[in-house]
């Protein structure tokens, strides 16, 4: 009978475990980042007043901008209306105007085919 060796088969099984590899590149400008980071002193930012102040600005003629656009739009809308309730109302005027012809031309009719 052959004897099975369990010493050889252990050391198979621990040489197909692979140690997990790092990246030391990355690690190490991570902790450099880090480091930079950890170097300054708390606080509050510098201020850029020159940045700031542009960009408050430009926000501010963003906005007026806008709200510009904004009452034009509800200019435009508002005159649309207007000329749609003025075009609605000839319209009623007209068909009853229109109404009133056919009722005179009808009655008229009657007339001449009695006489």
């Amino acid at each position: 009978m052959a004897t099975i060796a369990t010493a050889p088969a252990a050391d198979d099984n621990q040489s197909h475990v692979t140690p997990h590899k790092r990246n030391t590149e990355s690690a190490l400008d991570s902790d450099e980042s880090h480091d930079d980071k950890k170097q300054k002193k708390p606080g509050r930012k510098p201020i850029m007043t020159e940045a700031s102040s542009k960009r408050t600005a430009q926000n501010r003629a963003a906005q007026r901008a806008f709200r510009e656009r904004k009452q034009n739009y509800l200019r435009s809308l508002e005159d649309k209306v207007k000329e749609l309730a003025e075009q609605q109302e000839r319209t009623a005027r007209e068909n009853e105007a229109l109404k009133q012809r056919v009722d005179k031309l009808h009655s008229e009719n009657l007339t001449l085919r009695n006489g």
